[in-house]
């Protein structure tokens, strides 16, 4: 059986790049910035559902033998809430890929992530 990626994590960073794009063009002269910070949230909220469903998904449980992943859609929420409020709140114009890599708080949410997954899948493993 060959190697795929789910549709789902496509379409995750389909809309993760189009979240780091709409961000990064927020502020430049001649978009509206209601109308930006409204394409920015509903990018956001694309993200977190399409890895939420991800993590539920049936082909995804059975790859990594744990149907517990949803427990890491907690670091993909608040990750992203964190980048919300650094685009909204923080630096007016933030170079957008050195938020992801030198962010701390951005960080431990992908390291937490990453751990969590790899536990899950590890004690899944190792009880069968």
């Amino acid at each position: 059986m060959g190697e795929y990626f789910s549709h789902w994590i496509v379409l995750m960073f389909i809309f993760l790049t189009l979240l780091i794009v709409s961000a990064r063009i927020r502020n430049k002269v001649g978009y509206n910035l209601i109308f930006m910070n409204q394409v920015i949230t509903i990018l956001a909220s694309m993200t977190i559902v399409c890895y939420m469903m991800y993590t539920v998904s049936p082909d995804v449980i059975e790859r990594f033998h744990s149907r517990y992943l949803y427990i890491t859609n907690i670091f993909v929420i608040v990750g992203i809430i964190r980048y919300l409020q650094i685009i909204f709140v923080g630096v007016k114009n933030p170079i957008h890929t050195e938020v992801l890599l030198k962010d701390h708080f951005i960080q431990l949410c992908i390291i937490g992530l990453g751990i969590t997954f790899c536990l899950l899948h590890c004690l899944a493993v190792s009880s069968e």
